[in-house]
């Protein structure tokens, strides 16, 4: 038995337990520790043991493994040395129920100008997009933009439900474009200016050198552009 403890950011937990498939075959059994969020969905996507985090004082306490155990991060020094091990396919899937639950923003296309790392002006990025959903979860008051009837932070299953109804995102580095990523989903990836609260975090998962503008980690349903001004040239 090995038990794996999640870390990270949700969007990080997200994109690095993708070598779960990969340990599965080794071991008699994976215990994956994760947030509560995300336990149902990682159970359908890699059959592993999956606990929720406990949390005390808005802190992730992990549970005293009785076996060893290694963070999710550290699994990638062994299982992602090389681009051929990137398999690059779709591994999360949206409940039936919760695509159904928003049907109606089919053909939609969503969009989230803020992340940890850095933003846009929501005036500058909200034009690149004809009638954009909002996926941003901390809008402000002020940001006038059309938003789904939905928590967008807590309900994950949801999110992923809507997900699969939307024709496209455009985005900035966040946990949205991982999600919609995973679910194989076109996904427009803008790297924005390193100015947020984590700016000090060069967003290495979306930028090859070798394949310009695509992403190991994902699909080429993945396209990632250098800075808003590149991708307005693409369009």
């Amino acid at each position: 038995k090995l038990f794996v403890f999640g870390e990270q950011g949700i969007g990080d937990e997200v994109c690095f337990s993708q070598v779960l498939e990969d340990v599965k075959p080794l071991v008699g059994e994976v215990v994956f520790e994760t947030e509560a969020r995300l336990v149902g969905l990682m159970e359908r996507a890699f059959g592993v043991t999956v606990r929720a985090s406990r949390v005390e004082d808005g802190v992730r306490k992990f549970r005293k493994p009785d076996g060893p155990w290694m963070a999710l991060g550290d699994l990638l020094r062994f299982f992602r040395t090389d681009l051929r091990q990137f398999k690059r396919r779709p591994y999360l899937k949206a409940l039936p129920e919760q695509v159904e639950r928003f049907w109606s923003y089919k053909g939609r296309v969503g969009i989230s100008w803020r992340g940890a790392q850095g933003s846009y002006p929501l005036e500058e990025f909200r034009t690149l997009v004809e009638t954009p959903l909002s996926l941003q979860y901390d809008m402000g008051w002020d940001e006038d933009v059309v938003s789904p009837v939905m928590d967008l932070r807590g309900d994950i299953e949801g999110l992923l439900g809507l997900l699969e109804n939307l024709e496209k995102v455009v985005t900035v580095s966040t946990s949205v474009a991982h999600f919609a990523a995973a679910l194989g989903k076109p996904v427009d990836l803008i790297l924005a200016p390193l100015n947020g609260v984590r700016k000090n975090l060069l967003p290495f998962k979306w930028w090859c050198e070798k394949t310009p503008g695509r992403t190991p980690w994902y699909p080429d349903t993945v396209r990632v552009f250098r800075n808003i001004k590149e991708y307005r040239n693409s369009l």
